[in-house]
């Protein structure tokens, strides 16, 4: 029962150190009774957030890798194959050939699959969507770690960009975890 209380008493604190955070080490007492520092709470929260983040199902730095292979290969608009692809084309070949994965064939349509993710928990393999010029989703990419992500882009072909450079920045509209 004690435990129980504990855990009650810790689990309430967190939430009202969210509201109140300030106040929060006055009255966060741990299992023993002792109190918990604001850092100490800050940590539970955080250990708390990474739960509940579910992890890729499939081996997603294989999925990397080969994708890596087609840098360079051209954009085509409905291309779905390596002789040319657009960015939905490009992403669903890969799911489907690295992890047996398959995808929608529209950007859009696959930003309504997978479990949401927020930009600070990006993992290698999440999708990244982007607005670029209509009103709905218009472009897919696949998060490969370190602020990069791999794309088929409409000049270029397939290449990797960086989610920090401005057109991406302001075009950016959220991430999916397959």
């Amino acid at each position: 029962m004690k435990k129980k209380v504990a855990i009650l008493t810790t689990t309430l604190s967190i939430l009202a150190s969210t509201f109140y955070p300030m106040t929060t080490h006055a009255f966060t007492p741990d299992s023993e009774g002792k109190y918990l520092s604001p850092s100490a709470i800050e940590s539970i929260m955080k250990e708390l957030e990474e739960s509940r983040i579910p992890k890729a199902s499939f081996d997603t730095n294989k999925l990397v890798d080969m994708s890596k292979k087609y840098i360079g290969i051209k954009y085509l608009a409905a291309g779905k194959t390596p002789k040319g692809f657009d960015c939905s084309g490009f992403v669903g070949f890969m799911f489907k050939k690295s992890a047996g994965i398959d995808l929608p064939w529209s950007s859009d349509t696959m930003f309504e699959v997978g479990v949401p993710i927020e930009r600070n928990n990006l993992q290698v393999g999440d999708l990244v969507f982007f607005k670029t010029g209509s009103k709905t989703i218009s472009h897919v990419g696949i998060y490969i770690g370190n602020g990069d992500f791999i794309h088929s882009a409409s000049v270029i072909g397939i290449t990797i960009s960086s989610l920090s450079e401005k057109y991406y920045t302001t075009r950016y509209q959220g991430a999916k975890r397959i």
